[in-house]
């Protein structure tokens, strides 16, 4: 981790999505191996299919499988359960029949569960004080809201699935800033590599877009 109170960066790894469908795992291999000690994921098809999703991947799948790992964890969300306007969005469309009756269940069984879910809305000075304690985010973003300030390796397409939708849903991991510029870091596992950056303002356009329920799901490096 660098860090100059102004500045912070972790030391979260960047892991590219390997289909369309599949950048909230991508996401958690992200900060599993950064928060792990061994980073040692030999298990993640096991701990993935004992969640129980297949193709469709919510932000509350992603905080049980933090829980399976041991790793506190808080996701925040404004909708607890399925948002039954989603079914009118054209992203979730084909899959939210199937989806409910299972996302519907974590929700209703994750305090029982050891999994952190709370209703409200997260401000921005929150994700910087979570950032500055060494907690990454994995954040519910709209992917054509995506604006990397320092490059055009920011294309959020993937195998050209994008651009037919006013909101397709895309999982970030934001792992820094820069107060001074106002600037949040992120790891996009729509990219090949590297880390991209984005204003202040895209963020908060980006992750309140009708569709992302604002989730956003912080996850806590165990102290070494």
């Amino acid at each position: 981790m660098e860090d100059n109170a102004d500045k912070l960066e972790l030391s979260v790894p960047h892991i590219g999505q390997c289909n369309s469908w599949d950048c909230g795992l991508a996401c958690a291999r992200m900060v599993l191996w950064y928060c792990l000690p061994n980073g040692n994921l030999s298990d993640f098809e096991y701990q993935c299919n004992a969640v129980g999703f297949y193709q469709s991947i919510w932000t509350v799948d992603l905080a049980y499988l933090m829980r399976r790992y041991g790793l506190r964890h808080s996701m925040h969300t404004l909708t607890i359960g399925v948002d039954s306007g989603f079914s009118k969005v054209r992203f979730y469309s084909s899959s939210i029949q199937e989806d409910e009756a299972r996302v519907t269940t974590l929700f209703a069984r994750a305090a029982q569960n050891g999994v952190f879910v709370e209703k409200r809305e997260v401000p921005l000075e929150e994700v910087l004080y979570q950032l500055s304690m060494g907690n990454p985010a994995i954040v519910l973003v709209n992917a054509r809201l995506l604006r990397c300030v320092w490059c055009n390796k920011c294309t959020y397409c993937f195998m050209h699935y994008c651009m037919r939708n006013s909101y397709d849903g895309h999982f970030i991991v934001v792992c820094g800033y820069n107060k001074a510029e106002r600037l949040l870091l992120y790891k996009n596992p729509a990219t090949r590599d590297g880390l991209c950056a984005m204003t202040y303002d895209s963020f908060e356009e980006a992750r309140h877009s009708y569709g992302t329920d604002e989730d956003i799901l912080f996850v806590h490096k165990p102290l070494s």
